[in-house]
């Protein structure tokens, strides 16, 4: 008898083998999709601004919304806030000194 109750416990041992490895295959394909649409999600680069001059050190705002840089757009560094689309590009500073840093 027992035989009879190793052969059991024999077979339970493989089929939870087969059970597991077929779980951790599912969950494979699932990470595996999970990926391919996060690739798939990636935006093309889109230019913002479109002034002569060189545009340096962007910094998103806290609430993702806008986003501030320095422009060399008028002859000196000055700091500039626009839109997330590039739309309301605004001039926050208008001075001599070199504004380099917009963070």
């Amino acid at each position: 008898m027992q035989s009879g109750f190793k052969g059991e416990i024999y077979k339970m041992k493989k089929y939870l083998i087969l059970l597991l490895t077929a779980v951790f295959a599912v969950s494979i394909l699932f990470i595996g999709i999970s990926c391919k649409e996060e690739v798939l999600s990636v935006k093309k680069e889109v230019r913002l601004t479109n002034s002569s001059g060189v545009n340096l050190s962007p910094s998103w705002s806290p609430d993702g919304k806008m986003i501030a840089f320095t422009s060399y757009r008028d002859g000196n560094n000055e700091i500039y806030i626009m839109d997330e689309d590039g739309s309301g590009q605004t001039r926050l500073t208008n001075n001599q000194a070199n504004d380099l840093y917009s963070s």
